[in-house]
């Protein structure tokens, strides 16, 4: 089982590499930049937690991405968010409408309190648009308040230049029961 999560981790650390190659090889874009311009903000790449649903056994937290009005958006993400392990259990993830409007692949492993979320693709060069990436999925262990923060690190996108002015949303609070 170890050997099998070391090599997810190194092939997600080859495909990411990869994608960092073919942004520095490809500069187009296939997005249609100005599809969502007039909503968008213009102070930096926008990350954020939205909390899209609770019950006593369940939180569905939805990752959202907002990109401003005068820079692309990145072709790969490594996101890193912090999350309350004696609160929470991470079950899983589903990808949202802007990771599939760009064809990426959604990954998220769990490294015992902190997930790893990676977007990439290894067949395109699409560059991520505004909307949400993923729904990440907890089951609570308790009714006590969880938090679920972004860590310390900067997200990681690619190409460098969409690492540009990158803000973070707050943490995000599950409130008790």
């Amino acid at each position: 089982m170890a050997r099998q999560s070391n090599h997810q981790r190194r092939l997600a650390s080859l495909l990411i590499l990869l994608g960092m190659l073919a942004c520095q090889a490809d500069p187009s874009s296939s997005a249609d930049p100005g599809a969502t311009e007039a909503a968008l903000p213009d102070d930096g790449h926008t990350l954020s937690l939205h909390l899209a649903s609770v019950t006593d056994q369940l939180a569905l937290v939805d990752l959202v991405y907002v990109r401003p009005t005068t820079q692309p958006g990145p072709r790969v993400a490594e996101i890193m968010i912090g999350y309350d392990s004696a609160s929470l259990v991470w079950l899983g993830a589903e990808s949202l409408a802007a990771a599939e409007a760009a064809n990426k692949q959604v990954v998220v492993q769990d490294q015992g309190g902190q997930l790893r979320v990676v977007l990439f693709a290894a067949d395109n060069t699409t560059r991520l648009d505004s909307g949400p990436l993923t729904r990440l999925q907890f089951q609570r262990r308790a009714l006590t308040p969880a938090t679920l923060s972004f860590a310390a690190h900067q997200p990681v996108f690619a190409p460098p230049e969409a690492n540009a002015g990158v803000v973070l949303g707050p943490p995000l609070v599950i409130e008790g029961g």
